[in-house]
């Protein structure tokens, strides 16, 4: 976690600070005395020489008391060899701990989303998340707030919905989409493209109609457990060799909250 201190309106620096050119914790999220805070910029100067003496003699102390191990300590070569000090400041993060999730994922650009803990979250985070993240290829949430899959997820390959007990609405493309998970959710109307699906289960989920014949072409495997209320005539639609489980899935033994 990088040292900071709290900025506010008084807070102001002599001129001879300046801006750090590098600055990778922008808009870290971090916590202290249990509040967050935003890192929101970063300053540093020359060490001035009486610094520079000091550092030296208390470096110097540190090697002769320890008979020279204090030198494999990177905080003690630090006190030789670092002319520049540094500081950060941040300010006050006020927010749900899906607000930082969300920050934090959109800050790293990731690809991958496991935000099934975040039993709180809304339309409004995926929504952030997907308008940062539109290479995102990985998706779980458990919410039963969410009601809509933003459509700049059209680069999905994995999505899983667990106890979404609102109606999902799917955007209309997702071209990349090979494996679809609705657990105890359902929805009421498919992509109309997302023929690169090979996996799909829906595992005690709400009446809902399979998706149409055209994006079940390259399925390999299916499980409708404790979905029975699904038509055998639906049946029709599975491709040649695709597999049909019938059993619980292992990965409902998981407490994804």
């Amino acid at each position: 976690m990088p040292n900071f201190r709290v900025f506010d309106s008084e807070t102001k620096l002599p001129d001879d600070w300046v801006e750090s050119p590098k600055f990778e914790s922008h808009n870290k999220i971090v916590e202290k005395e249990g509040r967050n805070y935003r890192i929101i910029s970063k300053y540093e100067r020359a060490y001035y020489t009486s610094e520079r003496v000091g550092r030296g003699l208390l470096g110097t102390a540190a090697v002769v008391l320890s008979l020279g191990i204090a030198l494999l300590f990177k905080p003690v070569r630090n006190l030789f060899t670092r002319e520049i000090k540094k500081i950060r400041f941040g300010t006050s993060f006020e927010g749900s701990a899906a607000d930082i999730a969300i920050h934090e994922l959109c800050q790293k650009k990731a690809t991958c989303a496991d935000l099934r803990k975040f039993t709180e979250l809304k339309d409004e985070h995926l929504t952030a998340l997907a308008q940062q993240c539109p290479q995102l290829k990985e998706l779980k949430i458990c919410s039963i707030h969410i009601t809509n899959i933003p459509p700049e997820f059209e680069n999905l390959e994995h999505l899983e919905c667990w106890y979404c007990h609102n109606s999902i609405t799917f955007p209309d493309n997702l071209p990349e989409l090979k494996a679809l998970f609705l657990i105890c959710a359902s929805t009421e109307n498919w992509p109309s493209n997302m023929n690169k699906l090979e996996i799909l289960h829906l595992i005690e989920t709400p009446h809902v109609s399979l998706p149409s014949k055209d994006n079940l072409n390259n399925l390999k495997e299916f499980n409708p457990f404790n979905s029975t209320w699904i038509p055998k005539e639906q049946y029709t639609k599975l491709p040649a060799g695709c597999t049909q489980l019938e059993e619980a899935p292992s990965y409902l033994q998981e407490n994804p909250i």
